[in-house]
């Protein structure tokens, strides 16, 4: 029987969405595994886990970052896993998900593709909408076919919602635990392309998903808003892809002006008593990229 590990790290999350997201994987997954960060008391997360077998449910009294958190989840799924899939903690996936997946990745190994890993096709979590889905990253980024029910080979696909043999994650080695939260899932994506295998998008599995605090509509596209804190860790680890030699030139170039262009939209849309804490978490993003703190160093506005 193939076997499927769940991986899915919270960070003061609502307790009932997320209990809505766990009881759900729990239905589809044989194994699910949670890491909860910045637990000082036993939590209402905790004492639902508790109840259920298939879960195994780990903590920490500080926060160490989505991309910490994961890695140490991968190290603990089971020897008799054969994939893995990573949700966040504000994620739903629909009823079919995992038979649409596996069977989106049958289709492609049948058909003589090299499979790294999968994505959904993402809804988003207000408005149902379907979400923007990136097919290759330069200066301009292209979109995915809209009217295809083909799987699509794209260059990335979002962490939440990707699947991958647990075989090959081994292989790719750890995600990038210095950038902390932002931008991880797109260079794990670029080293699985290193190694000779694809990342595809699959419409047919579909998965709701919340991005920022709030979304807008911009030259004619849905862009999300992140809160203050955010603002550091996009700013810094943007900064930080720059120095990966992986990524390409045009890409590159759009990361740099993404920076001044984000926090203005984010000026622009936010009540004027936020607009400091955006100003000081983007120099702060900047200042910790100059000083290469470890781990984002993130310390409260």
């Amino acid at each position: 029987m193939i076997s499927f590990s769940a991986i899915v790290v919270a960070y003061k999350p609502d307790p009932v969405e997320f209990h809505g997201l766990i009881k759900r994987l729990c239905e589809m997954f044989s194994e699910v595994l949670i890491f909860e960060n910045e637990v000082i008391d036993r939590s209402e997360i905790e004492d639902f886990c508790s109840e259920n077998v298939k879960i195994r449910y780990y903590k920490s009294t500080i926060n160490f970052g989505l991309h910490s958190a994961q890695n140490y989840l991968i190290s603990k799924v089971s020897k008799e896993t054969e994939y893995v899939v990573f949700f966040d903690q504000d994620s739903y996936p629909n009823s079919t998900f995992l038979k649409d997946m596996k069977g989106c990745y049958d289709e492609l190994i049948n058909s003589g593709e090299v499979v790294g890993c999968i994505g959904p096709e993402l809804l988003d979590g207000v408005s149902w909408k379907k979400m923007n889905q990136a097919r290759k990253l330069g200066f301009l980024v292209s979109q995915v076919e809209e009217k295809t029910q083909n799987a699509q080979r794209v260059d990335f696909v979002i962490n939440s919602g990707m699947m991958i043999k647990y075989s090959l994650l081994k292989k790719v080695g750890k995600i990038d635990e210095e950038l902390f939260v932002n931008f991880g899932d797109i260079d794990l994506c670029l080293r699985i392309n290193m190694l000779g295998y694809g990342c595809y998008y699959n419409s047919k599995a579909k998965l709701l998903h919340h991005v920022g605090r709030s979304r807008v509509r911009l030259f004619g596209r849905s862009v999300p808003i992140h809160g203050p804190e955010r603002m550091y860790f996009l700013t810094r680890n943007a900064l930080l892809m720059l120095n990966k030699k992986y990524i390409n030139l045009g890409f590159k170039i759009r990361l740099i002006l993404s920076i001044p262009i984000r926090l203005f939209i984010a000026l622009y849309f936010s009540q004027k008593n936020e607009r400091i804490r955006y100003l000081k978490s983007w120099y702060r993003g900047f200042l910790s990229w100059a000083k290469r703190e470890k781990y984002g160093n993130n310390q409260s506005f």
